[in-house]
């Protein structure tokens, strides 16, 4: 074979880069290919393959003889004995034994070396459970070890399975989040354990010039130095002394430390521990970087800035490409940070030009820095960014209260330690358990870890049985962890009775404020979830169960009486004193009641000794109640009207509230002018003049109305395209009263909301502005957006399907006491008009749904970008008029290729130009092929691809088309499964017997085969053992049969070659038998015969003694004569009508042996009297004559025998010949008989004869006893031969 047509290349062999018996896996391979079989030829192409290297050392190891006297087997054998050395199975086992996964390490990578290294262990049949124990112990993954340790019945094949599914998801979490490890500077506490790692670092201590610790733990910090006296070093670390001293100090500290530890040197950091300070937060600035705001912290320490990954995805939408960074970044303590890359972007800040400056790109999701290579370059508004004033200077007293109570300070949830809460249900209560709702995949892992979390911090406690669920709902936080809430509006708050506690007036709580000069407020964590449930709940007080409110504030008015100058509202404390001193005591009191009891406070929303505060809606000073400006400021700051539109909003809200504005007519003239047809719009200054009065008297006292929570609670909002408007108002005396108003502009995120979300919003942010008034008091909800009613409504459950937004409002509105209506917009003036003037002011940014950020992100990284859907839903003509319908508000009436998007219009929401559903990304047609491609690449089932496209993405539809690709796909349909069975269709039960029989085959058994014939009518089985199955054999043994029970109408038998046969057919057909042959591979169509078989094997196995056909015999015998299960009749009785008998008929009582019994006991009763007579023919006899005599005895002569006992008997005179009995026949007087011949007397010589079978009744006619064709019976008397002696008589003298 030329070198030009060899296939495949060995190479020459390279040690440490593979083993060698690797290498000749490879080389054996390759003689495969090239069909190389002679030994002379491998020999050749191992030498001249295997290297210069390999080469001489074969020549070496070979010598004296020479490598081609050798054969390939035999170098071969040198070789590995030189590169792989035979180790001991020990050794072998010990290395696997410790083998862990490295860090980095896949797991099939990892369960590959694995294999490999359990190649020379000699394990054995064992050797798939030692896989598995080893992959469990050494997986090296606390989360992915918890969960093969939790699975019962654990193999090799499932841990894998599941190992493997975990380390996917692990990925793609990773992947879609962004998440990276947290940065160990940023971390408020540090807990470390010891480790040990190598020594790398050449850093010493430069006051020992050890290489063991830094400088902040050396020993010697306090220790004075010998040779200058001073304080902080040794003597060795002096430098004092000369270079060449320094020197051999160095070294002598080398070789020390080299003697005490010449391979690791162990690293120890330990906990940090000390007084705890509150969190300062960051200085932050926002720059514009390539046009788009990014929210940057100002680090002087930084010398670079950088970006995270996150930010360059979703704000940059990883524009422009990223460029190798060559530089190294280290944090403060050390650690190395990871560059992804570095680009060039355009920045600007403040009104400043922009500038193109260099960007870091690092890998996470952590804060953006804003370094000095950018403050350098920059010109930033410092004023804007942070004014430096000086700290408020702490009181002493505070200072010491706040040391005494740092504990009642700590981040740790607080537990009431008072009598538990108990909720208390209605005696009609329901119990509803609702069912989970799937949750998107990104957030499963941090709903369960926040789960476990909770079950370990005790306010979550795991249940077997719960008669009350309800649903789950995921809410994330700005920092990516996740608050676990519940939705109960549908499962406990109907049930449970409410809680009637009072909550107290805002009168009465102020005027426990009175004569106060500083206040402090404290906010307590967590209020609720402090307080626990009784044993029957074994959890804490949620938030969202309706007497939460009345329970909590019952709770705090028990723990705070008695305290003077002291107000709580729910979990809002207020604390006065008339001077520091009294403020103090009472702050004191406070501290100690809620600390004893178990509770803890937000130390970073508390404020202590202001000198005012606003609380509960007012500002409170030592002059007294303030009303707060934002009250009115939506009113007074409104923003004149630009259109005829916005004016009228204004005008009908004016109108609104006419019956308490004086002369309104007179002040709106100049207003009306602008809404003429024939007038062009031209604002001026009387317009304007008009505008500002009407705010004034707007804001003025005759209209609005002061807080009062006894009043009813009206709370009105609306949404614009621009702005959100809401008014709180009391309805006294029927008449709508404005308490305060609010508005604001909407972000330009926002106004990307749906107008569904917008509405929404508008609520929010309604509730949020008026949390004073509404917490803890019933109101009235009005919004003009019916579908909202549909999700936030008070008796409705948060939606599953809908949008994160819609949940977490849902989740909020929850803790209070609404009822939610709806009015058309043309009822809702003032919340309408502020909508539509709203207040300049919105918010810095909008936070983005973590969940739809990882799920774009996820997307970036498929077949399909979210930018390609965002391209494609522009250009698909359904779903752009969808997306369109979904920001503006949907009509009453759309065509049908809308119908699947209105019907969910409630659930629809927009993200970066995508539609969703909820969590799902609606996709447009373009991009339907190559999702569906992604969801079957791994050729799963119908059912999973479903619930896989769930956690992603929705378009009208994708059911079927899911349902469709599965049943196309020929590779699936190849090695689908079968079908659900078809309904059983039962055979027709003969009307008799052996009209229909089914045979089969059974065995091999014991080396023969087993013929079973069953008939349909009795189940009456015939098995024939034979040596083989062939068609003749068949025939023969089916002949037998039906030559006991005859021919049947019809046989039924699968399709076996020995039953279909030419010959078997001409059999059948000539003893007119029908054949009928069940369906092909389908066992169970011949249903009588099949399970026979299976009876008839068990029962094999089953017996242990006897040959083959003993067994058989046994157990047809048992078969034969036991009832049958479809019948309830034993086969033998049908088919032969009677019993069969059987050992245990013998323990039944025999009739017949008892009526014999009794009968020789009658004979032996009857004999004892009787005398045996026996007569000859023509012996003279008395005879009964039962004629006209009336049975008197009369001569007769005897003329045969006619039985045993009877005899045919002629009378004298008579030419009669009767039958008579022998008891009615006796010996007559003596006659001369022939010569030779003897007369025998009945009465006194009879012959002896043998004993009568049985005595036969005597009959007037003789019974003709001859068969036909039997011999003629000879009726002559016949004569005793033998000489008779007379008896010797006795003589008396």
């Amino acid at each position: 074979m030329s070198s030009a047509s060899a296939l495949g290349l060995v190479g020459p062999y390279e040690e440490g880069s593979e083993p060698w018996h690797m290498y000749q896996a490879r080389l054996e391979q390759y003689f495969v290919a090239n069909d190389v079989t002679e030994e002379a030829k491998k020999r050749a192409i191992l030498l001249s393959s295997c290297g210069k290297k390999v080469f001489h050392l074969a020549f070496s190891l070979l010598s004296p003889a020479q490598p081609s006297a050798k054969s390939y087997t035999e170098i071969c054998e040198t070789l590995k004995s030189h590169f792989e050395p035979e180790e001991s199975e020990i050794v072998h086992r010990y290395r696997f034994y410790t083998r862990n996964r490295r860090e980095g390490e896949g797991v099939a990578d990892f369960v590959a070396d694995l294999r490999d290294q359990a190649r020379d262990c000699k394990f054995g049949d064992s050797l798939t459970s030692m896989l598995r124990d080893r992959l469990v112990l050494g997986i090296n993954n606390d989360s992915a070890q918890r969960r093969l340790l939790a699975e019962p019945d654990l193999t090799l094949a499932k841990a894998l399975k599941l190992a493997l599914a975990h380390e996917s998801a692990a990925k793609g979490c990773q992947l879609v989040s962004g998440a990276s490890k947290p940065d160990p500077v940023s971390q408020e506490s540090v807990s470390i354990v010891k480790q040990q790692q190598k020594s790398s670092s050449t850093r010493r201590c430069f006051r020992c010039l050890s290489t063991k610790h830094l400088a902040n733990k050396c020993p010697f910090a306090t220790q004075k130095c010998y040779k200058c006296s001073k304080t902080g070093h040794t003597a060795a670390a002096c430098k004092s002394q000369s270079k060449d001293d320094r020197r051999e100090a160095l070294q002598m500290q080398d070789g020390e430390e080299k003697d005490s530890c010449e391979e690791e040197t162990a690293h120890s950091l330990y906990q940090l521990s000390g007084k705890r300070v509150s969190k300062v937060p960051p200085i932050t600035t926002t720059v514009r970087i390539n046009g788009r705001p990014v929210v940057m912290e100002v680090d002087t320490g930084a010398s670079v800035s950088l970006v995270s990954s996150k930010t360059y995805r979703t704000v940059l939408n990883s524009q422009p490409a990223l460029q190798p960074a060559s530089m190294q970044l280290r944090t403060y303590s050390g650690e190395k940070v990871p560059i992804e890359g570095c680009i060039c972007v355009a920045v600007e800040a403040a009104e400043a030009p922009p500038k193109s400056l260099s960007l870091l790109m690092v890998a996470g999701c952590g804060s953006d820095l804003l370094g000095r290579d950018w403050l350098s370059e920059l010109r930033l508004d410092w004023r804007s960014i942070k004014q430096v004033a000086a700290a408020p200077e702490v009181s002493p007293g505070l200072q010491q209260l706040l040391d005494k109570y740092s504990d009642f300070f700590s981040p740790e949830l607080g537990k009431y330690n008072g009598p538990p809460v108990s909720l208390n249900m209605k005696p009609d209560a329901q119990p509803r358990f609702m069912e989970a709702r799937n949750l998107p995949f990104a957030l499963k892992d941090k709903v369960e870890s926040q789960l476990n979390r909770e079950i370990e911090q005790g306010i979550l406690v795991p249940v077997q049985h719960s008669e009350y669920a309800s649903p789950v709902v995921p809410v994330l936080k700005s920092d990516g962890s996740v608050r676990v809430c519940a939705d109960f509006k549908q499962t406990v708050n109907p049930n449970v009775e409410p809680d009637s506690y009072p909550l107290p007036r805002i009168e009465e709580l102020f005027a426990k404020l009175t004569g106060g000069r500083l206040f402090t407020k404290l906010d307590l964590s967590q209020a609720y979830m402090q307080l626990p449930l009784d044993e029957a709940s074994q959890t804490r007080l949620p938030f969202g169960v309706s007497p939460a409110v009345g329970i909590f504030q019952r709770r705090m008015d028990c723990l705070l009486q008695g305290i003077t100058s002291t107000a709580c509202f729910i979990d809002d404390l207020i604390i006065t004193g008339k001077d520091d001193s009294s403020h103090l005591n009472s702050l004191e009191q406070v501290l100690e009641k809620l600390s004893q009891s178990g509770l803890r406070c937000k130390l970073e929303k508390c404020q202590f000794m202001q000198t005012s505060v606003s609380y509960l809606g007012h500002r409170i000073d030592a002059d007294g109640l303030h009303p707060i400006k934002d009250k009115v400021e939506a009113i007074v700051s409104a923003p004149a009207p630009k259109d005829a539109t916005q004016l009228r909003s204004f005008l009908g809200m004016v109108n609104y509230y006419g019956k308490f504005l004086p002369n309104l007519s007179q002040v709106l003239a100049p207003l009306h002018l602008l809404l003429r047809e024939q007038h062009r719009w031209n604002w001026g200054a009387a317009q304007n003049a008009a505008f500002e009065k009407c705010k004034a008297l707007l804001s003025s006292a005759p209209v609005l109305a002061h807080f009062d929570p006894s009043e009813d609670l009206l709370l009105e909002c609306d949404a614009s395209p621009y702005g959100l408007g809401a008014v709180i108002s009391h309805r006294i005396d029927g008449a709508v009263r404005p308490v305060a108003f609010a508005s604001r502009t909407l972000h330009d995120a926002e106004k990307n909301y749906s107008q569904l979300e917008k509405e929404a919003l508008a609520v929010v942010f309604a509730v949020k502005k008026f949390n004073a008034y509404l917490f803890g008091h019933p109101f009235l909800l009005v919004s003009e957006h019916k579908p909202l009613l549909g999700l936030l409504a008070e008796n409705k459950a948060v939606p599953a399907l809908a949008s994160g937004r819609i949940q977490r409002w849902a989740l909020l509105l929850s803790g209070y006491n609404y009822r939610m209506v709806h009015r058309a917009g043309a009822s809702l003036l003032c919340a309408d008009a502020l909508s539509r003037l709203p207040l300049p002011d919105k918010p810095a940014t909008v936070p983005k749904l973590a969940e739809l950020v990882m799920l774009m992100d996820h997307l970036d990284d498929g077949p399909v970008t979210a930018a390609q859907i965002r391209g494609l839903t522009r250009r698909d003509p359904t779903l752009a008029r969808a997306l369109h319908f979904t920001q503006i508000g949907w009509p009453e009436r759309v065509s049908d290729d809308l119908l699947p998007y209105s019907k969910r219009a409630a659930e629809l929401s927009v993200q970066d130009g995508c539609l969703l559903w909820g969590a799902r990304v609606v996709v447009p047609v373009g991009a339907r092929a190559a999702l569906l491609q992604v969801l079957h690449q791994g050729h799963a089932g119908a059912s999973r691809m479903k619930t896989l496209a769930r956690g992603y993405f929705w378009w009208p539809g994708l059911d079927s088309e899911i349902e469709n690709l599965a049943k196309a796909c020929s590779d699936c349909q190849e090695l689908q499964n079968a079908p659900a069975p078809s309904p059983m269709l039962s055979w027709p039960w003969p009307d008799r017997p052996w009209s229909r029989v089914h045979i089969d085959y059974a065995g091999p058994v014991s080396g023969k085969m087993l013929l079973v014939v069953v008939d349909a009518h009795s189940k009456w089985l015939d098995v024939h053992v034979v040596t083989s199955a062939t068609s003749a054999v068949t025939i023969q043994k089916l002949r037998s049969s039906f030559a006991t029970h005859g021919l049947p109408d019809v046989l039924v038998s699968d399709n076996g070659p020995n039953l279909v046969s030419e010959e078997m057919s001409d059999f059948l057909r000539k003893n007119g038998i029908q054949h009928v042959r069940v369906a092909p591979y389908h066992p169970a169509s011949n249903g009588l015969a099949e399970p026979a078989v299976q009876t008839l094997k068990r029962s094999l196995e089953k017996q242990r003694e006897g040959s083959l056909e003993d067994k058989v015999a046994r157990f047809l015998l048992s078969y034969r004569v036991t009832p049958h299960a479809t019948t309830g009749v034993a086969p033998c009785e049908l088919l032969m009508g009677r019993r069969l008998c059987t050992l245990l008929d013998r323990a039944r009582p025999d009739l017949g042996a008892r009526v014999q019994r009794k009968q020789s006991q009658q004979k032996e009763h009857h004999d004892c009297k009787a005398r045996f007579r026996t007569f000859e023919t023509g012996d003279a006899v008395l005879a009964k004559d039962f004629g006209a005599n009336g049975g008197r005895w009369k001569p007769a002569r005897v003329v045969g025998a006619a039985g045993p006992a009877s005899y045919l008997c002629g009378f004298d005179g008579d030419d009669r010949v009767v039958r008579r009995h022998v008891d009615h026949v006796r010996g007559g007087p003596e006659q001369p008989r022939p010569t030779g011949a003897g007369v025998t007397d009945g009465a006194t010589d009879a012959k002896a004869a043998p004993e009568p079978e049985a005595a036969m009744p005597a009959v007037d006619e003789p019974p003709n006893l001859a068969a036909p064709g039997d011999p003629e019976i000879d009726g002559s008397l016949r004569r005793s031969s033998r000489v008779r002696r007379p008896p010797e008589r006795l003589s008396y003298g």
